[in-house]
């Protein structure tokens, strides 16, 4: 076999290793970001709070008495169409150090299993003037963003959900936007 034709047989069998090599690399290093516990918790509170704010905002006349924390997480409150992750329930250390994360807000909060565990009247508002707010999973995105679905419910007229880009900056974990369907009823 003559040089050139060993050298036009093996150049692209080395090509096809590095690309391969290559390709494998990217494979494994897609995100440059892990989450630990405290940015969960912060994750989750400034959703919540944002959420309850934009609420409260909307109907200024209105305070909150309860702030009913589904605990837990359902990716479809975000956008009903989306294909869910497995639900997990946020341990009772996340749990209490949310809602110490969430204390300056004027209301109480309570968790809950399911939304079907507070009380709602007739009309399926729910009792006493308060929220229902549902999170799902923390996605982690290839550009060290998140993205959070969540949703909000008081009645079958006063509820919505979306899901919330979420950004590290400067120290802090603050939402930037939002991506696909944004709903409301």
């Amino acid at each position: 076999m003559s040089f050139l034709r060993r050298i036009s047989i093996t150049l692209p069998i080395i090509f096809l290793l590095i690309l391969g090599c290559i390709s494998v690399s990217c494979e494994t290093n897609e995100l440059s970001i892990t989450l630990n516990q405290s940015d969960e918790v912060t994750i989750y509170s400034t959703v919540i709070r944002d959420i309850y704010l934009e609420n409260a905002i909307y109907d200024s006349s209105h305070q909150y008495h309860a702030l009913y924390i589904v605990r837990y997480t359902d990716d479809t409150v975000g956008d009903p169409k989306t294909k869910p992750s497995a639900s997990i329930l946020l341990s009772e250390t996340m749990q209490s150090e949310i809602t110490i994360m969430l204390q300056d807000l004027p209301t109480e909060v309570v968790w809950v299993n399911s939304s079907d565990e507070v009380e709602k009247n007739s009309g399926r508002e729910v009792l006493d003037g308060g929220i229902i707010i549902t999170i799902g999973n923390i996605i982690l995105q290839e550009d060290s963003s998140v993205q959070v679905p969540g949703s909000h419910f008081m009645s079958p007229t006063g509820g919505g959900g979306e899901t919330y880009v979420l950004e590290f900056r400067d120290g802090i974990w603050e939402i930037t936007g939002n991506t696909g369907t944004i709903w409301i009823s």
